[in-house]
This record gives C-alpha cells, structure tokens and sequence, in this order.
C-alpha cells in the first residue's frame, strides 16, 4: 500500500473516531443561519461559475455574515464582489508553510463560529476536513469525495447534461436557497477601469472598441495555433479595420509576442502586460472576444461582451458559454482526432464572426 493510500485511510479513521465522539444530529433551522462559510479554491473559470450561487445565498439570506475560502486565483476574481463580508486564504498546496499556518487558519474559522459550510468548488485534500473543522452544523460537498463522510449533506458535482452553474444553484435548494438568475458577474472597480484607460490612451485605443483575441490555454488540446490567430488578426485589421488587443497571463506573454509580429499592424499585445482584474477591464471595452475554452472566456461571459468560443475536446453542455450574445465553433475530429482545434481555420472564423458583429447591437 502506498504511503498516500494509508495517509488518507488514517485520516477517515480519526475523523470517522472524531465523529462517533461528537455525534450531531442531522437537523437544522432555516431561520437560524446567520454565519456561512463559502469554499471556492480553483480557478477563474470555475470561481466565476459559482458566482451565481453565491449571488443566491446572498439573496436568501441577505442579514447573514458570509465568508469565503478561497484560492489567490479565486480571491482575485471576487474581490470587489459585493455579495462576499471577508475572505479567508487558502494556500492550496500542503507543505511545511501550510501546516505552518494551519493553526492561524483553524484559528479565524472558530472565531467565525459558522452556522452553514458551503463547498462550491474545490479539488484540494484538505477542504472536506477544513469544512467539519470550520464548526458549521450544517455541511454541504461533493459525494465524491473520498472523505464526503464529513459533510452532512453530500451533493453531485457533475451531472450530464446539466451545466456546472445549475448543478451548484441545485445542489443550495437543500439549504433554502433559491437561484437569482444563471449569470456570471465579475464587478470591476473604478480604479481598475481609469487605470485601463489611461494605459489605452497613450497608446491611442481609448476611443476605440477593439477586438480581443486569446488562443491560448493551460491545456494543448484546448490551445489553437498562432499561425491561425495571427491570420484572424490580420483579416480582422485589413478587412473591417478594427484594431485588435491580445490578452493573456505572464505565462502566455511569449506566444501573443509571436502573434502580433506575424499579424502586423494594428495588433496591439496586452498579455502579462496587466493583471487578472485589469484585463478584465480591458475585455470590457472590446466589442468582441474570441477565445478558446479558458479564463477570459468566463470573464467575457460575466462581463456580458460578445464571445466567439473555439472549442475542441470540451463537453460544451456543461461549462460552455451561456450568454445569448456567444457563437461556439466546435472543432471537427476525424483526421484531426490527436489535435482537434487544428480543423478551426481562421478564414471560417473570420466568415462567422463577421456575420456575428453584425447582430451586435
């Protein structure tokens, strides 16, 4: 047996003794939540799927004290959510630095003294005992969870056919919460959008509504070629003369370099130039995005812009786009089975796009 194995068969062992020591009876009022726990520890696109629910909870209980657990990715996105009291870090990787700091965590969730805990999302070991030793009565996470034991009221983290935000909105009805609509929002501050705008101004974009381009993404099969994003651009700037903007993190900074060379002028390259929340500002000043399945693809979503999805080997039904105002180009397999977004050619996008911005209001 692998040291993994018997590390996590000790941990049930102790927390399924912990139990049987304080066992609680699985009944609670509806009227008596007045502290809630949320726990969100992944990524922007995931983050920002679950801000419909959140916008619920706040909704359904409007006096209630809510906190959210949160990734650095995640805390960045809700930041200036105006639904969220306060924020508790999560550290995510379980090192010396995180057992360091496990005292202090414990620590702020007793003072909390939390009624509800509230498991969003979150692919990390430690957050099924974080919730039971959060204090909160009442414990809602995923069923499959090797340690889903520990929540009172285990719920389905993926359903067929049903999107991800509708899967979280139904997994609240247990808890009286009732959805206030499917829509993602991020809120950007009026700091971040005249620091924006000043930025576009020196570069003589700040009376124009760009196109923005990202064809990248943390996942090969999901990423489309610079050589394709670069010929977009290119029609994109000679056909209709539009500017274009590239977005992206630091780590993409590289590749959006190559684009804008082989795309030429009126290409602008905003990649590791600005920060997550800033270029969300950015996004929203454009007319339209395309992108593959990633990050910007939720901002854009919540943001409500215009987005045209290029999509290969993703399951669209369950996080695709869900605005009106979105197009998806689904890539085709057969020979193009081992990279299927190499089948998305730049002039079909090109044809759909310019068929799509004329819908635009």
């Amino acid at each position: 047996m692998s040291k993994h194995k018997i590390d996590l068969f000790l941990i049930k062992y102790l927390f399924k003794l912990v139990q049987r020591i304080h066992r609680r009876e699985n009944v609670f009022d509806l009227n008596d939540i007045h502290k809630i726990l949320i726990i969100n520890t992944t990524a922007i696109g995931d983050t920002l799927m679950s801000t419909p629910a959140i916008r619920a909870i706040r909704r359904s209980y409007p006096d209630s004290r809510i906190i959210a657990m949160v990734s650095p990715a995640a805390k960045e996105v809700l930041s200036a959510n105006p639904h969220i009291d306060g924020f508790i870090d999560h550290r995510g990787k379980v090192d010396i630095a995180y057992l360091l700091n496990l005292p202090h965590l414990l620590r702020k969730m007793s003072l909390e003294q939390f009624d509800v805990s509230i498991v969003l999302h979150g692919n990390d070991p430690d957050i099924a005992p974080l919730s039971y030793l959060s204090g909160a009565k009442i414990r809602t996470g995923w069923s499959t969870s090797k340690l889903s034991f520990l929540f009172t009221h285990p719920v389905e983290t993926k359903v067929d056919g049903v999107h991800e935000i509708d899967v979280r909105l139904n997994n609240l009805k247990a808890l009286g919460v009732e959805p206030d609509g499917r829509h993602m929002e991020l809120f950007i501050t009026k700091g971040e959008e005249d620091y924006v705008g000043h930025v576009l101004k020196r570069m003589l974009l700040d009376n124009k509504k760009p196109i923005a381009i990202h064809p990248f993404s943390s996942k090969k099969l999901k990423a489309w070629s610079v050589e394709e994003a670069a010929k977009l651009a290119r029609l994109f700037t000679r056909k209709l003369g539009q500017q274009v903007v590239i977005i992206g993190g630091r780590r993409e900074a590289g590749l959006a370099d190559q684009l804008q060379k082989r795309a030429g002028n009126g290409v602008f390259n905003f990649a590791g130039v600005f920060k997550l929340r800033q270029s969300a500002a950015l996004l929203d000043r454009c007319q339209m995005l395309v992108t593959t399945d990633s990050g910007p693809m939720h901002i854009a979503q919540a943001l409500n812009v215009p987005t045209i999805v290029l999509i290969g080997p993703t399951i669209a039904e369950r996080t695709g786009p869900i605005n009106k105002n979105s197009l998806i180009i689904q890539a085709r397999s057969g020979q193009f089975c081992k990279d299927p977004m190499k089948s998305i050619e730049a002039d079909f996008v090109f044809e759909r796009a310019e068929r799509f911005l004329q819908r635009i209001p």
